[in-house]
């Protein structure tokens, strides 16, 4: 698929390139560029995007906690 850029036009990612991708609705995309290529890469969530906020200091404790007991 070819469109033509300009001053009014986003640029659109059609369906069919997305399904192609295996990109999803509500997935999120990193945008890296070297040497003039533009490439669309899937961010991965990390660990921390499972947890609210207010979760992590106490899943950060209970992980220290766990850790500490196991050492020797």
């Amino acid at each position: 698929m070819t469109i033509v850029v300009n001053n009014k036009t986003c640029l659109v990612v059609s369906p069919s390139v997305r399904r192609q991708a295996g990109i999803k609705n509500g997935d999120r995309v990193e945008f890296r560029v070297t040497g003039g290529v533009i490439k669309v890469v899937p961010r991965l969530p990390s660990a921390a995007d499972g947890f609210t906020p207010s979760q992590r200091p106490a899943i950060g404790r209970d992980l220290a906690e766990g850790f500490g007991r196991h050492q020797a």
